[in-house]
């Protein structure tokens, strides 16, 4: 199995297997070699062998764009790790710098180059498909010979959705182990989601969707638009989203937050928006905004603050139902603590809810907090 770098999809389907056929459908407002620059470096760095098949722009610009975010094709190339397949030169009359070069039009020399290549632990990126169909003369056809050529190859196919007919990429799809979509989410206009169409070898993965967000020319992240840190005032929610996130920020009044904190994080494989709430309930209006469109909760409380408990648990009934809940028992360094398990008792709360102890002003535990969360929305 090939790990797409990205939990939810690796952790439903496991990957992509190898010698499996693939195809990416991507909205023309996306530029889907960011999605096979990232599938290069997850591959690369697994210590597969890849190889870019670029017929859409120069070899050039590809390495250009691998290079701004800190991947060098090069040094792998040196190794025999990394294989670029120029088969834009030829199409636009350029010259090229590149080892292999092929001619997009000749369905035959393009067969021959992927046969001489095809191996097993190697991914294939084919950026782009719609171009290859172009120089075909639109005609499905000569791809089932394509994908026979490259058995061994895992192979990504890369294909804007422009406006093709239906029954055209109906049989183009039925040639592929499986078929993905990325497409703009009308409701985050700057992010994008990510749709498992089918997977021959995940029954039942069809229909799963998530969103993701690039955080460079060449790598995504399943994106989190909205993770809620709430509890009782003085629980320790803002040391809280400052020890996760560096670059959080919060609007306070004395000493105490009266508005939001508001932190990113870019943490395995995952970006999230961290946004912490006030505690006092003269503040719920404001909370019960906040827990709106959330996908994932952090119940903060004072473990050693037993008066604080009653207003935990009604937080704890207001977001229990909208996404899942991890409960983090702060304040653990005190001697005056409960433990976690006591925290349950005392908070009547259900077995499937995690109660993590820790410490977030002295950064025990944190993250294993935002762990257990992420395993419960991975699930």
């Amino acid at each position: 199995m090939i790990r797409l770098r990205l939990p939810l999809f690796d952790r439903q389907l496991g990957g992509i297997p190898e010698s499996s056929k693939n195809l990416f459908m991507v909205s023309p407002s996306i530029d889907p070699s960011i999605l096979g620059l990232h599938l290069v470096r997850a591959c690369l760095e697994e210590e597969y062998r890849a190889i870019y098949l670029v017929n859409n722009k120069p070899p050039l610009s590809v390495r250009r764009q691998a290079k701004r975010s800190h991947l060098s094709l090069e040094t792998y190339e040196q190794k025999g790790q990394f294989i670029m397949v120029d088969a834009y030169s030829m199409f636009s009359g350029a010259e090229s710098t590149e080892k292999i070069v092929v001619n997009p039009y000749d369905v035959n020399a393009t067969k021959n180059v992927l046969a001489g290549l095809s191996s097993r632990k190697t991914l294939l990126v084919l950026d782009s498909l719609n171009s290859l169909l172009e120089s075909w003369g639109g005609k499905v056809e000569p791809l089932t010979d394509v994908l026979k050529a490259a058995d061994a190859l895992t192979m990504v196919a890369l294909f804007s959705s422009w406006l093709y007919m239906d029954e055209s990429v109906k049989r183009m799809e039925d040639l592929f182990d499986g078929v993905f979509e990325v497409k703009p989410d009308p409701l985050l206009i700057v992010e994008n989601r990510f749709k498992i169409k089918r997977a021959s070898w995940a029954i039942g993965a069809g229909g799963l969707s998530f969103h993701v967000k690039a955080i460079s020319p060449s790598e995504l992240r399943v994106y989190l638009p909205k993770i809620v840190v709430l509890g009782p005032y003085n629980a320790g929610k803002t040391t809280l989203v400052h020890a996760l996130a560096e670059d959080a920020v919060s609007v306070e009044r004395m000493g105490t937050t009266v508005a939001l904190d508001h932190g990113s994080l870019d943490y395995k494989g995952f970006y999230m928006e961290l946004f912490g709430t006030p505690g006092q309930p003269q503040f719920d209006p404001i909370i019960d905004t906040m827990l709106d469109g959330a996908v994932g909760f952090i119940l903060v409380i004072d473990s050693a603050d037993i008066s604080t408990f009653n207003r935990a648990r009604e937080l704890f009934d207001k977001c229990k139902e909208k996404a899942p809940v991890v409960v983090a028992a702060n304040k653990q360094d005190l001697k005056s603590a409960i433990s976690p398990s006591d925290l349950r008792a005392r908070l009547n709360l259900p077995p499937s809810v995690p109660v993590v102890g820790c410490s977030a002003k002295n950064k025990i535990n944190t993250f294993l907090v935002l762990d257990v969360l992420l395993n419960l929305i991975s699930m």
